[in-house]
């Protein structure tokens, strides 16, 4: 029988639309050796599960070149992003099983690449590492350029359960104090562990232990990034043990330093790593995209510089059940609209909480104090800018600190930065608190600065000083029952 054309193109349609049969998984690929893991990370579509065991990375033949094209963007010329790396995962759509896998890179590697560094390179879309440990092996600083253990530049990844161990950055043993950036005091040669600039990653159980100058987990240009059950550690050092050196990147400055009061001064306990959860507000890896949309969730910082710093992000910006201690500068701040919910952390060094923007609005925020007290405690408990914050301070029901530590309206420890840096700065230009309400149910003090107005406060703690206009106290604050 002779079909004639519309039976055929219906024929034809028909075929197309039939279910077709689901694809069949990739074979799990075994490996045993570096030389085949970046081989295979190059591919997608792939399944791959390496023998537990240690790997040394101490082969610069391992270094390779990498380009990353910009993400397209509407009246832009898209450019690229250049860097060395030792493992380059470039496949889409694959998985790689390594539970119980150590690789120990030896730091010498990181004298063998001219410019940045991102020694694992994550830039292919949907896949998914498990179970990688990382250890650095010796303390070689990096040439500049930058370096990152870890860097997931790609979109719709998931990292679950890595360990990071990073060593070899210089200085180190100073925190913050010398500078960094363009007020460095000396050559900077920092080294982070975790960087994200791609959309939708997921950054599950991840455990980063910091002994570099650098950050913990950071984003640069990050859109929808999920941070959840992950830990961060760094380690702390005293002023009174650097003002003993007498040589050393502090010494052969005079123990100058590029915060107030322009020294290094005694009594003070400092972080030796940057933060541990960061945000920046683009990033140039990814044409310079807005970092947008961060969710955290049931993650502990621990001895850096500050927990959850996210104040440069937008969009939706929220931590969820998580804790800080033992932060230097601060535990938690977070932009506009941002949102603090059931988290703890203590001010055993430094504030619980910093909202500095005086432009920052609508910030939701339900923090619970730990009662850690020590030898180093900070001058506040809080420092509150902004406009039409939320704001609830609960005590740990353990108890809460024996220093009493105010909670400050109209200052903040960067306002005090920017006033040291530039005198022309005034306390009016640097800080503000408007119609914010708080609910103390601490029995912590409060410190109303001049630019405080409008604000109701309900608190335990006593009100210390009140030089703003139009602040009222409308009610004593009973803690909230278990």
């Amino acid at each position: 029988m002779k079909l004639s054309h519309t039976s055929v193109l219906l024929f034809g349609a028909a075929l197309l639309c039939r279910p077709m049969p689901a694809a069949e998984p990739s074979p799990t690929v075994v490996i045993d050796s570096l030389a085949a893991l970046a081989d295979h990370a190059g591919r997608s579509h792939v399944r791959v599960r390496m023998k537990p065991g240690v790997y040394l990375l101490n082969d610069a033949t391992m270094l390779r070149s990498a380009e990353i094209k910009h993400p397209e963007t509407p009246g832009k010329v898209a450019g690229k992003y250049g860097v060395n790396c030792l493992l380059h995962f470039a496949g889409n759509d694959s998985s790689y099983d390594l539970i119980g896998v150590v690789i120990t890179i030896d730091t010498k590697l990181h004298q063998m690449a001219v410019g940045a560094l991102d020694k694992i390179l994550v830039s292919g879309h949907r896949t998914t590492i498990t179970g990688l440990t990382v250890n650095d092996l010796g303390d070689t600083p990096p040439h500049k350029g930058g370096l990152r253990m870890l860097h997931v530049i790609g979109n719709g990844n998931t990292i679950e359960n890595v360990t990071l161990r990073t060593r070899g950055s210089a200085p180190y043993g100073y925190g913050n104090l010398l500078g960094k950036g363009g007020h460095a005091l000396v050559p900077l040669h920092k080294q982070s562990c975790l960087l994200i600039t791609g959309r939708d990653n997921r950054i599950l159980g991840a455990k980063v232990i910091a002994r570099t100058f650098g950050h913990g987990i950071v984003m640069q240009g990050a859109v929808n990034t999920l941070i959840k059950d992950c830990y961060v550690e760094g380690e702390m050092r005293s002023t009174d043990e650097m003002l003993k050196e007498t040589s050393g990147p502090a010494h052969s400055v005079g123990f100058q330093s590029d915060y107030p009061p322009g020294r290094i001064v005694p009594g003070l306990m400092v972080a030796l790593s940057e933060d541990g959860v960061r945000a920046y507000p683009n990033g140039s890896q990814v044409g310079g995209r807005r970092t947008e949309n961060i969710t955290v969730v049931d993650c502990t910082v621990k001895n850096m510089r500050s927990g959850f710093d996210l104040v440069a992000a937008r969009g939706a910006v929220r931590v969820t059940g998580s804790t800080a201690i033992g932060s230097s500068e601060k535990g938690y701040s977070v932009p506009s609209g941002g949102v603090i919910e059931r988290c703890t952390g203590d001010a055993l060094y430094a504030p619980l909480l910093s909202l500095h923007d005086k432009n920052g609005r609508d910030c939701r925020i339900d923090l619970t104090l730990i009662g850690t007290s020590g030898d180093f405690p900070p001058a506040r408990l809080a420092e509150i800018n902004g406009t039409g914050h939320r704001i609830v301070i609960k005590p740990d029901p353990a108890g809460e600190p024996s220093q009493a530590r105010p909670i400050v309206f109209g200052d903040s420890f960067w306002a005090d930065v920017q006033r040291f840096r530039d005198p022309t700065i005034t306390r009016e230009d640097s800080t503000g608190a408007r119609g914010i309400e708080l609910r103390n149910e601490t029995a912590m003090p409060l410190v109303l600065g001049k630019t405080a107005r409008d604000c109701v406060i309900t608190t335990r703690g006593k009100v210390l000083r009140d030089d703003g206009e139009n602040n009222r106290f409308p009610t004593v604050a009973a803690p909230a029952s278990p």
